[in-house]
């Protein structure tokens, strides 16, 4: 006989979630059922209001409620920030199973089927998750019917709605006045090389031939934005559309909400004239944009705005990293850093120091990265270290930095190839490039990092408020 895992945050713990125990329960060929509480360690935010004391509570209080047919246990289970070793820290607190039920994270899914379990993914009863069940209690609305009587009594016992509005209040969450919304539209390729060659349309298409570039894709995705955009148009008014390279922190600051229609790296662009206030993607090209960034599309944004408009929207958190040269405070980014030579045809060289840890290293350059820059540039570079890559959720608090081609001569061997910068840590880089080294935050602006520079980069103190989804 088996005994069976299934692991979850419990945010709080909704029919869901108890629609995969009751499955578990009556599995013919299980004998016993562990359950993980995740992130154990974390409470008092958006994405984790509950303590793990209540959520054990909330899911003993429904199971004993019950006729389980099954004895079980609960773990809590703290995050390590590292996925590659995540399910031997899993291993190392519950006891053996040999089956692991996973109602939706594909990294999980893959983290428990690289080490050999048996996968199993629940039957989807119920349309609900705890993100959407801590939207309405913040938003005041009903939430009571996707929960038990048992975590409903909980819930008010610990006063847990205000709880959770207070923290949606201090992140400024609540109903948006839609008629103080900036967009900020990118320009496609053919408007970008209209204007910065300075060609009429004829004379760009002969320069197109000439260059051997795809004409009918160009021209096919200049269409499908300019389409985006009138689809905006036509819900907010003109005054509220401002050409990127006009957009200013002056003029942002005003704005609750910034939406950025275009791209991944057009978001990140925009992200950088983002403060307090909120940031919302729209992809405007869905056939050739991977839009990994933006979560909406343009097609029925008119109903998406009046759900602003109540207050009834997700929120995610996105950390962003702050570096500092010798002492001046750089660009936040929001995806990743780059500090190496600017010309990649000359070895990088620096010294790593985090916590009691230090190393001198010859490399391509070093790459500090969020979970939002995990999905580009590092998931690419990290195929050495990592096989499968090592793609990080966006709203995790922590960032990962990765020494990208290192030099493996033969006194070479390097111990601090990639790791983890936690909240309160700072990762400090010395340059010894000999020619022309740089710290380029998001690919977009970048600052000198000559022989004898230090930097230092951290968790920035204010996070991207990304608006992920509305209810």
């Amino acid at each position: 006989m088996k005994r069976g895992f299934y692991v979850g945050r419990f945010q709080p713990f909704h029919i869901g979630h108890l629609a995969a125990i009751k499955e578990m329960d009556k599995a013919p060929d299980l004998e016993q059922i562990v359950i993980g509480i995740g992130s154990s360690q974390y409470s008092n935010q958006l994405k984790n209001p509950f303590t793990a004391e209540e959520r054990e509570l909330m899911i003993r209080k429904t199971l004993d409620n019950l006729a389980m047919s099954k004895p079980y246990n609960i773990v809590k289970i703290p995050d390590i920030h590292d996925y590659p070793k995540w399910v031997l820290h899993v291993q190392e607190l519950t006891p053996e199973f040999q089956v692991v039920y996973v109602p939706g994270s594909s990294i999980v899914q893959e983290l428990f089927k690289n080490a050999r379990y048996e996968v199993r993914k629940p039957k989807v009863t119920h349309d609900i998750s705890a993100t959407k069940v801590r939207q309405l209690m913040y938003s005041d609305h009903d939430w009571t019917e996707y929960v038990t009587p048992q975590v409903v009594q909980l819930i008010e016992e610990v006063n847990g709605v205000n709880r959770l509005r207070a923290i949606a209040s201090t992140l400024g969450i609540g109903k948006i006045d839609l008629s103080k919304i900036l967009v900020v539209p990118r320009l496609s390729k053919y408007e970008w090389d209209m204007r910065e060659y300075k060609l009429g349309h004829d004379q760009l298409i002969e320069q197109y031939r000439r260059d051997g570039e795809d004409i009918g894709r160009i021209l096919g995705s200049h269409s499908r934005q300019k389409e985006s955009l009138e689809e905006l148009k036509m819900c907010l008014h003109e005054s509220q559309f401002i050409e990127a390279d006009q957009l200013t922190r002056e003029i942002a600051k005003n704005a609750p909400l910034i939406i950025a229609l275009g791209g991944d790296d057009h978001f990140k662009y925009v992200s950088h004239f983002v403060d307090n206030n909120f940031i919302l993607g729209v992809n405007s090209d869905i056939v050739r944009s991977a839009g990994a960034l933006t979560y909406f599309t343009p097609k029925g944004f008119d109903s998406v705005l009046i759900k602003l408009e109540k207050g009834e929207f997700y929120v995610e958190e996105w950390i962003r990293l702050q570096a500092e040269v010798n002492g001046s405070k750089k660009s936040p980014a929001v995806s990743e850093y780059y500090l190496g030579e600017i010309n990649r045809r000359y070895i990088s060289s620096h010294k790593l120091i985090l916590s009691e840890r230090s190393e001198e290293q010859k490399c391509s350059g070093l790459l500090v990265v969020t979970g939002s820059g995990s999905t580009g540039w590092y998931d690419s570079a990290n195929r050495y270290i990592f096989p499968n890559g090592n793609r990080v959720p966006k709203d995790e608090k922590f960032a990962r930095f990765l020494v990208t081609e290192p030099y493996r001569g033969r006194l070479s061997g390097y111990s601090m190839l990639e790791g983890i910068i936690e909240e309160g840590r700072e990762l400090i880089v010395v340059s010894f490039n000999k020619h022309n080294g740089i710290l380029s935050a998001d690919s977009i602006d970048d600052y000198g990092f000559k022989r004898g520079s230090v930097a230092t980069i951290r968790i920035a103190d204010k996070p991207l408020k990304v608006i992920s989804g509305v209810n």
